[in-house]
């Protein structure tokens, strides 16, 4: 892939496609040109967050990351809602390996009830494998 930002059709077809788990919290969520998630917090409820980050060769890679991040959430007493998905690819990246990725976190999300609320993705010279950052949403009731 070419280094910078996705094409916006690549965005569509092998990011924004896969994600298919909604929650009803999240009003505004990944899209084109949404560089931020909206979210509605039920009254009785706040909202914490979580990040990890690590490099994801494959599928077990990235449910692993998701999985500690519901981990982290958990411990805090959260029930998970939502993710962001930041990922930095290699140039010899094929659209498809990016299809799978995506494709494996939003089963992996929608296996914990949370729906993929945005991200980003870009193509660099500086890395040698996929590396993806989550930060994950919980609601801890009041």
């Amino acid at each position: 892939m070419k280094i910078g930002k996705i094409t916006g059709n690549a965005l569509k077809r092998s990011v924004l496609k896969p994600i298919t788990y909604k929650r009803e919290e999240i009003l505004n969520g990944a899209g084109v040109g949404a560089d931020c998630a909206v979210f509605a917090v039920p009254q009785g409820y706040i909202m914490t967050s979580c990040v990890q980050e690590a490099a994801v060769a494959g599928k077990a890679d990235m449910e692993l990351l998701i999985g500690r991040c519901v981990n982290s959430l958990a411990v805090a007493g959260a029930q998970p809602i939502a993710a962001m998905i930041g990922l930095l690819l290699p140039e010899t990246m094929e659209e498809s390996q990016l299809k799978a990725l995506m494709s494996e976190a939003n089963r992996v999300c929608a296996g914990y009830q949370m729906q993929i609320a945005g991200g980003h993705t870009t193509v660099s010279s500086a890395v040698n494998c996929p590396f993806a950052s989550v930060t994950a949403f919980g609601l801890i009731p009041e």
